[in-house]
């Protein structure tokens, strides 16, 4: 659990970075209109890519990682089924 959560957190800092750098047009946003338009006239889309990059695939890394663990998990749990029910009967 506690690897999940470190990659998890590791892929939230990406994400806020990312944002930090590269603020979505949304309502939400303290700036907006032509001042965050003026923003992305001058972005590097070099180093748009690459951060985009990176965190596509943080949480791409994490979508297999958590897979995994819920393929362990669910063997696990079919092994002790049988445990489980004998006992009760």
């Amino acid at each position: 659990m506690f690897y999940i959560k470190t990659n998890f957190q590791s892929y939230i800092d990406g994400v806020n970075k990312y944002a930090m750098l590269y603020p979505l047009i949304i309502p939400q946003n303290a700036i907006n209109g032509p001042l965050q338009d003026s923003f992305w006239q001058e972005v590097d889309h070099y180093n748009l890519q690459s951060n985009l990059n990176g965190v596509i695939t943080g949480r791409i890394f994490i979508f297999n990682n958590e897979k995994e663990q819920i393929i362990i998990l669910i063997e696990k749990t079919k092994s002790i089924l049988p445990i489980i029910e004998s006992s009760i009967r």
